[in-house]
C-alpha cells in the first residue's frame, strides 16, 4: 500500500513539484523532504498536518490507507491544550502544555488559528458536559449574538454563550439553573476573547 514516504513522494510528482519546491510550501528543507521518501525519518505531527493541508488529502492515506476520494473524511490535527475552559463558576489555568488532537470533516480554511480545549463543570449542560472537547477559532474575537465564546475573566478560562444588548453583553448558560450575566460596556475590558467555538464533541452518560 506504501509508506509515508512513498505517499509523500506520489503526491509531490502528481503535481510535478520537486523536493526543493515542496521543501519551501512546507517551510521545510530539500534534505528533510528527501529523509521522509526514503524512510530515513517521520514528520512530526505539525509537518503531517501541513502536508495534509498542502494536497487536500487525508492522514489514512498518508499512513496506507485507500487512495484519495471525495467520500474520505478529512482529517485534520489541531493543537490539544492541557486546560479547560469552565462551563460553571471558573477554573483557574497555570498550565498551558499541549500535544495534538485528530478531528474528522472538519470543514475550515484557517486550521492555523484553532486550538482544542477541554470543557469543565455544568453550565453549559444539556449541550456540553463535564469533559467535552472544544474547537476554538481563535480568529473569530468579533461577538456574534448567540454563538458560543471561550474567554479570559482575571485568572479564570470559560465557555458561555454572548449576545450584546443595548448598552450591555449578556453572558449566558443552556443550564437554566445559572442567571445570566449582564455586563457594562465599561466592565468588558476585563473580559479578553480567546475566539468562537465552532466543534465540540460531548460525552455521553452511558449506564
Amino acid at each position: 500500500m506504501g509508506s509515508v514516504g512513498e505517499r509523500i513522494k506520489l503526491l509531490r510528482l502528481n503535481q510535478g513539484l520537486s523536493q526543493e519546491s515542496l521543501a519551501d510550501k512546507l517551510n521545510v528543507t530539500k534534505s528533510t523532504i528527501s529523509q521522509w521518501e526514503i524512510g530515513k525519518a517521520q514528520p512530526k505531527n505539525k509537518n503531517l498536518l501541513s502536508i495534509v493541508n498542502f494536497f487536500d488529502t487525508t492522514y489514512e492515506y498518508l499512513k496506507g490507507g485507500s487512495e484519495i476520494s471525495d467520500t474520505c473524511p478529512r482529517v485534520v490535527s489541531i493543537p490539544y491544550y492541557n486546560v479547560s475552559a469552565s462551563a460553571g463558576l471558573g477554573s483557574v489555568n497555570d498550565l498551558e502544555t499541549y500535544s495534538y488532537v485528530d478531528i474528522e470533516n472538519l470543514n475550515v480554511s484557517n486550521i492555523e488559528h484553532l486550538v482544542c480545549i477541554t470543557a469543565s463543570g455544568d453550565s453549559m449542560e444539556p449541550v456540553l458536559k463535564d469533559g467535552s472537547v472544544l474547537v476554538v477559532n481563535t480568529q473569530n474575537k468579533n461577538i456574534v449574538d448567540g454563538n458560543m465564546y471561550v474567554f479570559r475573566q482575571d485568572d479564570f478560562l470559560r465557555v458561555k454563550l454572548m449576545s450584546y444588548e443595548k448598552n450591555h453583553l449578556r453572558i449566558i448558560s443552556y443550564n437554566k439553573e445559572y442567571k445570566d450575566e449582564i455586563y457594562n460596556f465599561s466592565e468588558i475590558s476585563d473580559l479578553s476573547i480567546v475566539g468562537q467555538v465552532i466543534w465540540y464533541s460531548t460525552k455521553l452518560n452511558v449506564n
